[in-house]
């Protein structure tokens, strides 16, 4: 929701920012003769990626755009010390199927399998054991 003083609260989740402009340029034509509305998303809530066990500082994080396992592992502080390196999976929901994909750290670093190092989604968990 975003509040204006004109129209009060206006619902603005799951608008695009020209769907939220267009629909704000309408509400407010009562007040204004001819209106001109900006959107700008500073910060989308919904592109989360969520990284649990043994990393320096596990949580949820903002998926930013094209972001790899590799990017996300670092940007929640690189491994712990006794971190299974060679076991780590992704858990993706897909419908109503989960699918477990699996990420081998040290083969991916090496180049022995940069396959592995795929693009996160959306609500993905990574499980670093």
């Amino acid at each position: 929701m975003i509040t204006l003083p004109l129209l009060n609260d206006v619902k603005a989740a799951g608008f695009t920012p020209l769907q939220l402009k267009k629909d704000l340029e309408e509400k407010i034509k009562d007040f204004v003769e001819l209106p001109e509305v900006s959107v700008i998303v500073k910060e989308s809530l919904g592109r989360r990626i969520y990284i649990i066990g043994k990393v320096q500082k596990p949580g949820e994080y903002l998926l930013s755009k094209d972001m790899t396992v590799l990017q996300a592992l670092s940007v929640a502080g690189g491994l712990a010390e006794w971190a299974d390196s060679d076991d780590i999976v992704i858990i993706r929901r897909v419908g109503d199927e989960v699918k477990r994909i699996f990420f081998d750290y040290k083969k991916v670093i090496s180049g022995r399998k940069p396959e592995q190092n795929i693009y996160l989604q959306p609500n993905d968990t990574v499980i670093v054991p």
